[in-house]
């Protein structure tokens, strides 16, 4: 799908793409070897992924640490294997639940023709 969206120049958002608290994220044993050859954490690799495939990132972070965190991932590059390796980890579902969605004008935001 990211492929296809930047193929018709859509720009694509990965908002929260961090799952802070998933504990499977933060102990993948290939992010923390990438994460710790380039003095970073695994969020920040995770993040820097993201970049580079030419993605909008806007990490939710409610702890400024973790936002102070979150801006230093622009003094390292992922090595084309890094980026193939991190693609080739096993995807978890993200579902982002939004309160009250169903009661916004636009809901399920379709413009209106008038």
């Amino acid at each position: 799908m990211v492929k296809f969206c930047q193929s018709h120049n859509v720009s694509v958002i990965a908002y929260s793409p961090l799952r802070r608290g998933d504990n499977a994220l933060l102990s993948d044993p290939v992010l923390k070897e990438i994460a710790d050859k380039h003095n970073k954490t695994i969020p920040q690799v995770a993040l820097r992924w993201n970049i580079q495939r030419g993605l909008i990132v806007i990490p939710k972070a409610t702890q400024k640490a973790h936002q102070a965190e979150d801006l230093k991932v622009f003094d390292f590059s992922l090595s084309e294997d890094e980026m193939k390796r991190i693609f080739g980890l096993k995807q978890r579902e993200k579902i982002i639940v939004i309160p009250n969605i169903e009661s916004h004008p636009d809901f399920p935001f379709h413009p209106s023709n008038e």
